[in-house]
């Protein structure tokens, strides 16, 4: 978010509340979304290792990044490929 400010000359917490009001979700959210998003096709399109992916995507913590895709997902990134493949 404070990148985004730098590039368009503007607060982050005023980008931070404006993401909330056309959003309605806070800017870790969003981010943590569009990861994980980029995180699935990854695991579906190549054969790299779900902790390649994770890094790839944003993620030192293999456990954090596991557990944030079972949330959204509801199954870890290793059965996800295995389901979809």
């Amino acid at each position: 978010l404070k990148s985004l400010a730098v590039q368009f000359n503007a607060n982050a917490a005023y980008l931070g509340q404006l993401l909330i009001r056309e959003t309605g979700e806070p800017f870790s959210s969003h981010l943590n979304a569009c990861r994980l998003r980029k995180a699935a096709e990854l695991i579906l399109a190549t054969d790299q290792e779900i902790s390649e992916v994770a890094e790839h995507t944003g993620y030192l913590n293999l456990g954090y990044f596991s557990n944030l895709f079972k949330e959204r997902y509801g199954v870890y990134p290793s059965r996800y490929r295995r389901m979809n493949r």
